[in-house]
């Protein structure tokens, strides 16, 4: 069971949501089939589905194609691409609807090298 949290840190309060049991994963190893998996994660979303994943760095070579003879396949067979996808979301309360924020302050802040240490 693959489990994803999601924290929306916008503004106070936080929402956070528990995504879990995915109905499906898509997995984008083959760079010639990029087309296709934007396709179907463009499809899941219009369906009303969520997706919770990532675009790998690599992906990025095959995006613009004067960089795609400088893409370098991955030694340990990292995916170009990789999302689950949910049916639904669980909402989390991570803090209280109010918080004083005059209760958070900054004091006696020192540095713990100089300035000729650290240049």
């Amino acid at each position: 069971m693959s489990k994803f949290l999601y924290v929306n840190a916008h503004r106070i309060p936080y929402r956070a949501y528990i995504f879990s049991n995915p109905v499906e994963t898509l997995l984008l190893e083959n760079p010639e089939k990029i087309p296709e998996f934007f396709t179907s994660i463009e499809n899941q979303i219009k369906k009303g589905f969520y997706l919770c994943g990532f675009f790998s760095y690599e992906l990025g070579y095959f995006l613009e194609p004067a960089l795609i003879p400088y893409y370098k396949k991955d030694e340990f067979g990292f995916p170009l691409a990789l999302f689950h996808i949910y049916s639904n979301k669980e909402e989390i309360k991570l803090f209280p609807e109010k918080i004083n924020l005059d209760e958070f302050k900054f004091s006696n802040l020192s540095l713990n090298i100089s300035k000729e240490e650290y240049l």
